[in-house]
């Protein structure tokens, strides 16, 4: 073989070689694209599942208030009503019973008598009459 023949051939030998490495970097970069993918794809999961349990706890948690927000203004309508209902009949039963007391201490024993009255009424389960 001549000089030129081995040039020739080594050199054709170093660009395969250089080829080769040049696939296999490309194959590494490929793979680690991928492998960013897949990671990328876990952590949007990842969120997505994060932000769908915030989203039910706050939804549970405006469900509950909204329960007790119900219960709260039915014993404040059932209070008033069972105030208008007593009202008379107690403040005329307190004047009928205590005409010893002054105005505001009379005043004062009608609004007891009607807060003692009225919670009885609206005692949990019993209806205002």
């Amino acid at each position: 073989m001549s000089q030129a023949g081995l040039d020739h051939d080594s050199r054709r030998e170093l660009e395969q070689h250089a080829l080769r490495n040049v696939s296999w970097l490309a194959r590494k970069l490929g793979y680690q694209d991928a492998l960013d993918r897949r990671q990328e794809r876990a952590l949007v999961i990842a969120l997505g599942a994060i932000l769908v349990v915030v989203i039910a706890a706050l939804v549970l948690s405006a469900m509950r208030k909204g329960s007790a927000d119900r219960e709260a203004l039915e014993l404040q309508r059932c209070l008033v009503a069972a105030r208008v209902q007593v009202m008379d009949d107690v403040r005329a039963r307190v004047v009928r019973e205590h005409p010893e007391l002054g105005p505001a201490q009379r005043q004062q024993a009608i609004e007891d008598a009607i807060s003692r009255a009225t919670a009885a009424m609206c005692a949990k389960g019993a209806p205002a009459r």
